[in-house]
């Protein structure tokens, strides 16, 4: 990195010297760094859970943006994400014991 950063040219734009120093800075931290592997610490997390907590958050957006049936219908989207989440990970413990 010392030496890409003494053979780079000063420009009179404090912007190109500063994308300069940055592609320089990232070029070096992929040639030295490996990439690593994303661990998944949920392996009871699907496609399932996603869904509903998708829905969930819709509904509650429409909560916020007015105050009728929306608020029921997010606190029976809520309970149903809960369960939802709370079952996969039951079982997903059982099955693991």
């Amino acid at each position: 990195m010392n030496e890409s950063l003494n053979t780079q040219e000063e420009t009179s734009s404090v912007e190109q010297d500063w994308q300069n120093i940055k592609n320089i800075m990232l070029e070096t931290a992929k040639d030295t760094k490996q990439l690593q592997t994303r661990i998944t610490r949920n392996e009871w997390w699907d496609d399932e859970c996603k869904k509903a907590i998708k829905e969930k958050n819709i509904a509650r957006e429409k909560c916020h943006q007015r105050r009728t049936r929306a608020i029921q219908e997010y606190e029976k989207k809520r309970n149903i994400t809960t369960k939802t989440c709370r079952n996969k990970k039951k079982q997903w413990l059982n099955n693991k014991i």
